[in-house]
């Protein structure tokens, strides 16, 4: 997908990202990063593909300074707007491709999470050059929900998301000389949504991957089908995601 299409989908989440399936990880990679040091009153943290400040919040009343990055305004707008509403005042905004930051940008902590753009080696080491202190990454471990496993085989593709994995980032670290530390979190979840409203889920998630076209539309629809009960779809599954920490070279 070009950068304009992509940019639709984020600004097209803004208002209705959650963090309701993985709030708990969350809350543990803070409190852990809290907890060995990184995280504490003198430091100033980037935080690069902020989203509507999923982590922001959750880290700003430990730290001196925030600076929020994200390539979706609308984003932003919510994340000022809800830190206005919570009174908070040490969070500064950048609206920018998370690839071309400015150069003497620079804080003490570099926290990255659940960011696509940052998933390439060269971005690991980017982070690197805007980090005086340590760096931080955050990403999925998942294989995919079962439905969405069902739909990609139904589409004649064998996928996952383990590409994501968060060992080969480290991995890639460490054959650099780079000392690592490596964390995993899990969280359970189950949900039980209309049989409407998942179709129209993964309609908005598979437009992220690929153009929608009435071939997807009815693979979705088939799979999303096949397991309605009386109207209904129920999920259950798990998150798990890796924090990856390092000191910069």
């Amino acid at each position: 997908m070009d950068e304009k299409g992509m940019q639709a989908i984020w600004d097209g989440a803004s208002e209705t990202y959650t963090d309701n399936t993985y709030s708990d990880i969350a809350d543990s990679i803070v409190k852990d990063l809290r907890a060995d040091g990184t995280f504490c009153k003198d430091v100033s943290v980037m935080d690069i593909g902020c989203g509507p400040g999923t982590y922001a919040f959750r880290i700003s009343p430990h730290v001196r300074k925030m600076v929020c990055i994200d390539g979706s305004q609308r984003m932003i707008d919510r994340l000022m707007r809800e830190a206005a509403e919570r009174n908070i005042s040490n969070i500064e905004t950048l609206v920018c491709d998370c690839r071309l930051l400015p150069g003497d940008l620079v804080c003490d902590v570099v926290f990255t999470s659940l960011c696509p753009p940052m998933n390439y080696p060269e971005m690991i080491l980017e982070m690197e050059k805007h980090a005086d202190r340590k760096c931080a990454y955050v990403s999925s471990s998942n294989v995919g929900t079962s439905i969405e496993l069902e739909i990609w085989d139904e589409l004649g593709c064998d996928y996952s998301y383990t590409g994501y994995n968060t060992n080969y980032p480290n991995d890639f670290l460490r054959s650099l000389g780079r000392k690592t530390q490596l964390r995993f979190y899990e969280q359970g979840y189950e949900e039980t949504i209309s049989v409407e409203k998942c179709i129209d889920r993964f309609l908005g998630k598979f437009s992220k991957y690929r153009t929608v076209t009435e071939k997807e539309r009815d693979a979705i629809t088939k799979v999303v089908r096949s397991h309605d009960e009386d109207g209904l779809v129920h999920i259950s599954s798990k998150n798990r995601f890796g924090l990856l920490t390092w000191m910069p070279e």
